[in-house]
């Protein structure tokens, strides 16, 4: 198990850039439902154009939720059917994209051998609550991640986390491999 990178957009100004998914009335919805590795039940969400660029193959939503494109698409019902929820999308000049919501969340950090600071069990907002508030080392323990391409992590579910058959797919396509934090396998 190769596990390389938390996935973020690729930092290229030619890419366009994407806000927080809303529904088609308007009503914006929160990242903590894509992140809390459950299918939705979602027809159709617009994503609002922050700023503009080209639609790579993949994108991110505030480097936190994939987007993509047809391509993109493609290349994840063939490689990775079983990693994500894809729900149809629409930009605000109407093109179309296709959400990628992660179905895996692994309780994978070893926290004695991850270098990180944790928000209190007792935070005010209740998904952050003991959750990596800064981290530079994740420990992702072997036997918990074995066989996962992409996931979220317990713990730290704002960052994706995928091996290099996934990123190697999307690199240069519009994600990109994130320098931090640097995750380790024990």
């Amino acid at each position: 198990m190769n596990i390389v990178a938390r996935v973020v957009q690729d930092p290229s100004e030619e890419y366009r850039t994407f806000g927080t998914p809303r529904l088609p009335n308007g009503q914006e919805l929160p990242i903590g439902v894509f992140t809390a590795a459950k299918k939705q039940d979602f027809e159709l969400i617009f994503i609002p154009t922050l700023n503009e660029g080209t639609i790579g193959m993949a994108s991110m939503i505030l480097d936190t939720i994939p987007l993509f494109d047809e391509q993109g698409a493609l290349l994840i019902r063939e490689h990775f059917s079983d990693s994500f929820q894809l729900i149809s999308c629409k930009t605000d000049d109407d093109q179309s994209l296709w959400l990628g919501n992660s179905l895996f969340m692994i309780d994978c950090i070893d926290r004695a051998k991850s270098k990180a600071d944790y928000y209190p069990t007792n935070y005010p907002i209740h998904h952050l609550s003991d959750c990596v508030k800064t981290a530079f080392t994740l420990s992702l323990t072997k036997h918990a991640v074995a066989g996962f391409s992409v996931f979220r992590a317990i713990g730290d579910p704002l960052k994706l986390v995928a091996t290099n058959n996934f990123l190697n797919l999307f690199e240069g396509k519009g994600l990109a491999r994130g320098v931090s934090p640097k995750y380790i396998i024990t």
